[in-house]
């Protein structure tokens, strides 16, 4: 599996789309494209009805027979798409590098609320009834005259080729500008220049569009006027409430509630209403919104740290990306889609989009308070936070770019580790599972890491019973436990193994235990799970997961179970994705383990990352094609996905490579393949995946199953278990 593509962000607007093809008939809640656009008028218009449900993909499938019909719905399934969890590419991301510019930030007083920067001056508006307006000087951080008050309070600011226009609360748009004194080079103060009153309702967005400007005003009223203060042409919103306004060089983007639905609506440089796009995607709801001034795309910030880029023309979404847990407060969109973040905590960050591709650039501590706002004046961005700072930064990111270089890091030891993964089938016989993994873990590894999945039976009714009613202690709480079949395995492998237990965590079915020996026994440990079964509500499916910090270096386990089924592709599909977006640690402050100077709350902050498990891959081929068939890899739906799929969530994983029988299934008690009447075709199950995101990366030493040449015992499930070796890099950093 090659990790060359790193951002896999796909939503469930995106699976409608593709799913039902070409003519773009969609699932569910969707966007839906208005090809008869509507010319002004003072009346909102109705939303549109949502679309009828896409029929299911077994009606597209014209076979012969029933054994083909079979076989062609997998395939199918496999092109379903998914919500994935995406993360930047950090790997050329400068260390904790801020991309200062000459001058300092500026402290213009205190209470500041908005501000606008133009050919090198800032206009500010303070908090309070009728706040001054004040302007000055980028460069020296001066103030040009005497605070300017417009007499009534202001609410939003724009600038439009060198000009600064405010909106007020009683519906006026002012055009202002700086008197020269007798000297030319000499501002002396603010002046209204003209004045346009739209109404008495407040404007509560003022946009540049194009060379002209949009008010919005509270009621949804939106006016396109010249900078002469022209009105040009109206049109009325259907949103009952509207929180953002992003604008390209011919589209103006509005998202806002409707009901209690967030929606998107699109308009064209004639104000005409073009597309609306109900936002039911399932991440956090959208706190800011911004545009690529050139390429039409709109993108939406987060409450929970996503960043979704949106195609404007065809109403799709054609990214997620999660660039955190903390809410965005501010984004701005220069001409290359690099997008400038702002969060609550003052950070910043910087990331690229390209299509396919996503990569971080940097990430920094820019404010020591929320960041509320963004701008570009030439090259240096400006960012504003809660204490009334402005922050100025190298808008082209020139030093950055140049200088991509990680801290110097000295790398102290190797550390020989195992990745153990078996499905053991409810086998009781703790004493069998423990010789097993003993057996084969060799005398020189100093960290194993054992997965277990399916140590209890879930098809039994009490098993079942308590699984739907939550009795199980671990499905009451996220707190890391142990069931009491996992204490007796853990117990027993205690017993045969010559290593120190370090922790262990289980839920439901899934097991993982981590051994090491004396000299690792204190390093930081933490431990996570996430459900996936029933929806999410219980841990029948999901992953239990533990985090490593060895040295200066960050290890991730996961212990997989994905959904089961020939045909179920996309669940599985679907629970990936969950797992890396939904496994979340306690972060830990001030550490070097983390990629970017990161905290470790996100599986995307670690540097060495393992998904290992059940997942549950098949081969898309039938009983009958499988006895005859020499190359069954090629047919393998992981390996498929991987190849046929950018955005799948496992891609930018690697595998070593597989050169062993199938997994999956056997009669219990011996090596044939399945015989019962079902006939399940043999599969490659269980897997390890693996990925270093430093320069010196672990390596992988061997990847093998165990069959019963190898040790008898392990026919007392219908799976055979793998093993993977590395060497593992731990590091500490020289500053």
């Amino acid at each position: 599996m090659k990790p060359d593509l790193e951002v896999k962000g796909v939503s469930d607007l995106v699976k409608k789309f593709q799913s039902a093809g070409s003519d773009a008939k969609s699932n569910g809640r969707a966007s839906k494209r208005i090809d008869e656009r509507p010319s002004s008028t003072s009346s909102a218009p109705l939303l549109p009805e949502r679309p009828r449900k896409m029929e299911q993909a077994e009606q597209f499938v014209n076979t012969k027979n029933q054994e083909d019909q079979e076989i062609e719905i997998i395939e199918r399934t496999e092109q379903t798409a998914f919500q994935a969890v995406n993360f930047p590419d950090d790997e050329q991301c400068a260390y904790y590098r801020a991309p200062k510019v000459d001058h300092h930030g500026l402290k213009l007083g205190r209470s500041i609320v908005m501000f606008c920067a133009s050919d090198k001056r800032i206009l500010t508006v303070k908090s309070g009834s009728m706040a001054p307006i004040e302007c000055w000087d980028v460069i020296s951080g001066s103030r040009f005259g005497p605070a300017f008050s417009a007499g009534v309070d202001i609410t939003t600011v724009a600038s439009v080729k060198g000009n600064f226009v405010v909106g007020t609360a009683n519906g006026c748009v002012l055009v202002l500008k700086l008197e020269r004194g007798i000297f030319l080079t000499s501002y002396l103060a603010l002046k209204i220049d003209l004045k346009m009153q739209l109404g008495s309702r407040p404007i509560i967005q003022l946009v540049k569009f194009g060379k002209n400007l949009v008010t919005i005003d509270s009621a949804g009223w939106m006016n396109l006027i010249n900078l002469d203060l022209e009105k040009l042409s109206s049109q009325k919103s259907a949103l009952d409430m509207i929180s953002n306004v992003a604008v390209s060089d011919d589209l103006i983007c509005i998202h806002g509630l409707h009901g209690d639905q967030d929606w998107i609506e699109v308009y064209n440089d004639s104000m005409e209403l073009t597309a609306r796009i109900q936002v039911d995607v399932k991440v956090g709801k959208i706190s800011k919104l911004a545009a690529d001034i050139k390429k039409g795309f709109v993108i939406s910030g987060h409450e929970d740290g996503h960043v979704i880029i949106w195609d404007a023309a065809s109403c799709q979404v054609v990214s997620i990306i999660q660039v955190g847990l903390l809410r965005i407060e501010s984004i701005f969109v220069q001409d290359n889609l690099r997008i400038w973040l702002g969060f609550s905590t003052g950070r910043m960050m910087v990331i690229e989009w390209k299509q396919a591709s996503c990569k971080q650039l940097l990430e920094w501590k820019g404010h020591s308070s929320n960041i509320s706002g963004i701008q570009q004046d030439g090259d240096i961005v400006l960012s504003l936070d809660g204490s009334s700072l402005i922050g100025l930064w190298d808008g082209t990111l020139f030093e950055c770019s140049t200088a991509f270089k990680r801290i110097s890091l000295s790398y102290e030891e190797e550390v020989k580790a195992a990745i153990f993964s078996w499905n053991v089938a409810a086998c009781g016989d703790h004493e069998k599972l423990a010789t097993v993994v003993d057996s084969v873990t060799d005398n020189d590894v100093s960290l194993l890491v054992v997965g277990m999945q399916e140590i209890v039976d879930l098809q039994q009714s009490a098993v079942a019973r308590d699984l739907l009613r939550g009795r199980n202690k671990e499905e009451q709480n996220d707190e890391p436990s142990l069931s009491l079949e996992a204490k007796n395995i853990v117990q027993s492998l205690q017993k045969k193994l010559d290593l120190e237990l370090i922790c262990a965590q289980s839920m439901v079915g899934l097991l993982i235990a981590v051994f090491a020996k004396r000299s690792l026994s204190s390093c930081q440990v933490n431990m996570s799970l996430v459900r996936c079964g029933l929806g999410g509500m219980h841990g029948n499916k999901g992953a239990v997961a533990v985090r490593l910090l060895l040295g200066d270096s960050s290890f991730c386990f996961m212990n997989c179970h994905l959904a089961a089924g020939q045909t179920s592709t996309a669940e599985r599909n679907s629970d990936a994705a969950a797992i890396l977006r939904n496994l979340h640690f306690p972060p830990v402050y001030k550490s070097n383990a983390f990629l970017l100077g990161k905290e470790g709350a996100l599986v995307s902050d670690h540097e060495h990352l393992f998904f290992f498990g059940d997942l549950n891959y098949r081969l898309n081929i039938s009983r009958d094609q499988f006895a005859s068939m020499t190359t069954l890899l090629r047919h393998d739906q992981l390996n498929k996905q991987i190849r046929e799929t950018p955005f799948h969530p496992l891609n930018f994983f690697e595998e070593g490579e597989i050169e062993f029988a199938p997994t999956y299934k056997y009669d219990p008690g011996s090596d044939r393949f399945d015989s019962s009447e079902k006939q399940r075709v043999p599969s490659y199950c269980d897997r390890i995946l693996y990925r270093s995101r430093i320069e010196k990366k672990s390596r992988l030493l061997s990847y093998e199953s165990i069959d019963s040449k190898k040790q008898p015992y392990v026919q007392v499930s219908d799976h055979r278990p793998v093993i993977a070796q590395f060497m593992l890099q731990v590091k500490k950093n020289n500053f």
